[in-house]
């Protein structure tokens, strides 16, 4: 029985460390490669037609590429950055203003969420 009782133990482990790591695996997958959202005195910004954000990230270079990404839940519009570049392993860090036209869908909602890693939330409109 106990050795059963040990058995049943690491089993739910694994699978919970199964479930961790998806969860990682989405948020990875969600966002692209590591960053982080900073947030200033003017950004993150919304204007009639562009977002305005600032980002932080490691690399080896500067101006690594982003790209908008959305999706409409009821009247809210949630926006979030999926970072292109892979990451790379150096002791650089960089902080860039970037800038993204907005679709029409994201322009005419009148309540706009800015995501971000590690579960930021910024609400822009």
């Amino acid at each position: 029985m106990k050795t059963f009782a040990n058995l049943l133990t690491v089993v739910v482990l694994l699978i919970v460390g199964c479930i961790n790591d998806q969860v990682k695996e989405k948020e990875t997958s969600q966002f692209g490669s590591p960053y982080s959202l900073l947030q200033t005195q003017t950004q993150p910004s919304l204007t009639i037609d562009s977002l305005f954000v600032k980002v932080g990230y490691s690399g080896c270079s500067g101006n690594h590429a982003f790209s908008l990404k959305y999706r409409v839940i009821s009247s809210i519009v949630e926006v979030w950055l999926y970072k292109e570049m892979n990451g790379q392993i150096c002791d650089a860090y960089f902080e860039e203003s970037k800038a993204f036209a907005l679709s029409n869908e994201v322009r005419n909602s009148s309540k706009v969420i800015l995501l971000g890693p590690l579960d930021k939330r910024f609400a822009l409109k």
